[in-house]
């Protein structure tokens, strides 16, 4: 019996074959946009990071860079306005650092469960049903709690970040600071067009931020 693949000429080769070409398609275009997004982002932090006299701002187009280059801008907005929050160790600290510490804490809690499973391997014929069920539960809280502690880390990561972006738009465009916010947090592919359209912009800067000769930072 043919069946409807067969009725339009086509045999399971063909049909792969185009899977896989529709595939590759789309995965180039997913690139192609990630670049474009990230090029966007860079160019954008570049820019500003140039305009207020911040030290090295070539590090916008370098992964981690960027983030102490977002948090600088911060720190300059933050600055003029009487704050000395140093929101550029904050933010990559709580990132990156603090991240890599909680996901190094997930893996031991993980290892310490495996390594406990195999150490009562030999002992599981013994075992009664209910023994064997804490053991399981027990190696599921451990899991459990590494992915609390990655999730607690990657929140407050989160909100130090969106309030380096609030900063940045306050300082370029302060009429938009609370749309472009709150789009950024519901709608996060929006954030690198957002940084991108405020290069040029500097609104909500005070005088002493435009001068030609900036204090570094």
């Amino acid at each position: 019996m043919s069946s409807d693949i067969f009725y339009l000429g086509m045999n399971e080769d063909s049909m792969v074959q185009m899977f896989m070409a529709v595939y590759w398609v789309m995965l180039l275009i997913a690139l192609a946009l990630l670049v474009v997004v990230y090029v966007l982002q860079a160019r954008g932090l570049y820019t500003i990071a140039r305009e207020r006299g911040i030290k090295k701002p070539w590090l916008a187009w370098v992964p981690l860079g960027d983030c102490w280059i977002l948090g600088s801008i911060s720190d300059r907005h933050r600055l003029m306005n009487f704050d000395q929050l140093r929101n550029r160790r904050t933010l990559l600290t709580v990132l990156y650092g603090a991240g890599l510490a909680a996901g190094i804490v997930q893996c031991v809690l993980g290892f310490r469960a495996i390594f406990s499973m195999l150490t009562d391997i030999e002992n599981l014929s013994l075992m009664d049903e209910d023994a064997l069920e804490i053991m399981i539960e027990e190696a599921i809280s451990l899991g459990t709690l590494g992915d609390f502690a990655v999730s607690v880390v990657n929140i407050v990561g989160l909100v130090f970040y969106y309030i380096c972006l609030h900063d940045l738009y306050a300082s370029c465009c302060p009429y938009l600071k609370t749309v472009y916010l709150v789009l950024s947090i519901f709608v996060p592919v929006t954030i690198p067009f957002f940084i991108f359209a405020c290069r040029k912009y500097g609104q909500g800067m005070k005088p002493e931020e435009n001068l030609l000769e900036k204090p570094e930072i």
